[in-house]
């Protein structure tokens, strides 16, 4: 589904690319508002990802799986705030 957000935004003339950070796990929903180390860890990734970039943790890695529709390529642990290393993958939508 963000692969295919991300394609559909560089159809769109003047669209800055999208960044997005991608976290598996629990997080504490109120009043239509999530808290968790899960939602800081997603905004970390965002924050460092490349324009176009899809990143996810080590957790929602595994949570997709051997997902034939995606390939991950892993990345060296990624500092930041909060965080000393959050182990990182690249996800792309797999060429057909």
């Amino acid at each position: 589904m963000n692969t295919a957000i991300t394609e559909a935004a560089q159809t769109i003339p003047d669209m800055p690319q999208i960044r997005v950070g991608l976290a598996y796990g629990q997080v504490l929903s109120r009043f239509g508002d999530l808290y968790g180390t899960v939602v800081n860890i997603a905004a970390r990734l965002t924050g460092v990802a490349r324009p176009g970039t899809i990143l996810l943790d080590d957790g929602a890695a595994a949570a997709l799986g051997d997902d034939g529709e995606f390939s991950l390529r892993h990345l060296r642990g990624v500092r930041v705030k909060g965080f000393s290393r959050l182990g990182s993958h690249v996800l792309r939508a797999r060429k057909r």
